[in-house]
């Protein structure tokens, strides 16, 4: 399907062609295992710059709940643009998961799943910071498996 310009406009359409949307691959626990020692990086970042970002938040907030605050004083600029900057470093860290087939989904626990499928089963390989290699996996119902959108008590991008 292009996406583009209505032709009645004049405007030419854009050389954009946007495929259907592609199974998530299958990561097996050999392969989520030999990618440990990179995760175990990116996790341990990720929880630093997730209380980073808790940490600027609380600041951002008590400077908006001071009794003379003003929302664009420069040190609620400032708030919001460290807020900002964690932020994005989240989302980037997360980013870096999901090149690898991964999410991490709870930065606290530092919980990393990988979309698999197990005795025929669809299922999220499971790992948590301390564990030597991914031996647990969870199976369910595919819609549910597949629906990776769930609500994330540590999300910075979340209104």
């Amino acid at each position: 399907m292009n996406i583009g310009g209505d032709s009645s406009s004049g405007a030419r359409p854009l050389p954009v062609t946007i495929e259907p949307r592609a199974e998530p691959a299958s990561v097996t626990m050999a392969l989520a295992t030999q990618m440990l020692p990179l995760v175990r990086r990116i996790v341990a970042d990720l929880r630093v710059e997730c209380e980073a970002w808790r940490a600027a938040v609380i600041r951002y907030d008590t400077v908006l709940a001071a009794p003379d605050a003003e929302m664009e004083s420069p040190v609620a600029r400032a708030a919001r643009r460290d807020v900002k900057r964690h932020a994005a470093e989240v989302d980037a860290m997360r980013q870096e998961l999901v090149t690898l087939g991964a999410s991490c989904r709870s930065p606290r626990s530092g919980r990393v799943e990988w979309l698999s499928v197990v005795d025929g089963i669809p299922a999220r390989l499971l790992w948590v910071p301390g564990e030597e290699s991914v031996t647990r996996w969870e199976g369910r119902d595919a819609d549910v498996l597949l629906g990776l959108d769930d609500a994330d008590e540590d999300d910075p991008s979340r209104p």
